[in-house]
């Protein structure tokens, strides 16, 4: 907020001050359920939703013609299957620059990359028996580590806090 109002030059009202830092969130699940559950459960909401996001800026899966129902079927079914392999490509990735830079990399970011540039120059790679897949590993990551950043959260990698144990 500091940074905000240093860079625009208008200081914000104490009212904002005050409210800074709080979050509400209103639910319809049963009492019992605790705050820090409830935190949980919207930053995994959200990660749905940034999936979603992916699937439709990046993949194009919410534009197609009209056409017979088994090419419609063939075309959702490959496109999930790009963004399932973008997405374990990252992970796996994303992972690996943690536990080497302690850094973090967008999963957007890597999602997009890797569906949209990676995965055709691979299979033509492949195709052609130029390369292996493995050989596109540490070009993928050190491209991707040339854009990592450290975590912004006290507690580390938002990785870390969604992985269930």
């Amino acid at each position: 907020m500091q940074r905000r109002a240093s860079k625009s030059g208008k200081k914000p009202k104490q009212l904002v001050r005050d409210l800074a830092g709080i979050t509400g969130y209103m639910t319809n699940l049963p009492e019992p359920v605790s705050g820090s559950h409830l935190v949980e459960l919207y930053r995994m909401r959200w990660q749905i939703e940034l999936n979603f996001k992916a699937l439709k800026s990046y993949l194009e899966i919410d534009h197609f013609r009209l056409v017979k129902q088994e090419r419609w079927l063939c075309h959702i079914y490959a496109t999930l299957l790009v963004f399932l392999l973008s997405q374990l490509i990252a992970y796996q990735i994303r992972n690996a620059i943690w536990g080497v830079e302690e850094k973090e990399i967008s999963e957007t970011i890597a999602i997009r990359s890797i569906a949209c540039e990676f995965l055709a120059q691979m299979y033509e790679a492949v195709k052609q028996k130029k390369k292996t897949l493995l050989a596109f590993i540490p070009l993928i990551s050190h491209l991707f580590s040339r854009t990592a950043r450290k975590p912004n959260s006290a507690k580390g990698t938002a990785l870390k806090r969604l992985q269930f144990i």
